[in-house]
């Protein structure tokens, strides 16, 4: 799996499914990416179970592809970085909608035990069970 994120184009390629691009065609539009190498990434994110592909036409071996479960938990992350390069545009295309009020939205990363939200420098790796915040 590690192997396969690492390759070139595939932050993008999940970034791009991630927020609903699905077709080879629309990724191949979406990234300006070339035919062969498009099709190369999407075989390794699917091997690396990132991926999944769905047959969408019977009468051609033409596909969708989708996130795993797996993949699906690494969301939060693709939104944080969206949000991050789309800061630092002056000019984005696209803005972030939460699909189910259909507003535009500016997600927050938050703990998950006192709510508040979550700031680069007020995170650390401490032994399980062990406290690491003044009270």
């Amino acid at each position: 799996m590690y192997k396969a994120m690492g390759e070139r184009w595939a932050m993008l390629l999940m970034r791009e499914v991630t927020f609903g691009t699905h077709r080879f065609g629309e990724l191949h539009r979406a990234l300006g990416i070339a035919p062969n190498v498009l099709t190369k990434r999407l075989n390794s994110l699917v091997d690396a179970g990132m991926l999944e592909r769905h047959q969408y036409r019977e009468d051609k071996p033409w596909f969708e592809y989708h996130l795993t479960k797996i993949a699906a938990e690494l969301v939060p992350a693709w939104v944080m970085i969206a949000r991050l390069a789309d800061t630092h545009r002056s000019e984005s295309p696209r803005e972030l909608v939460h699909t189910r009020c259909g507003e535009p939205t500016n997600p927050v990363l938050t703990c998950s035990a006192c709510h508040d939200p979550i700031a680069g420098d007020e995170l650390a790796y401490a032994e399980r069970g062990a406290r690491t915040g003044t009270s």
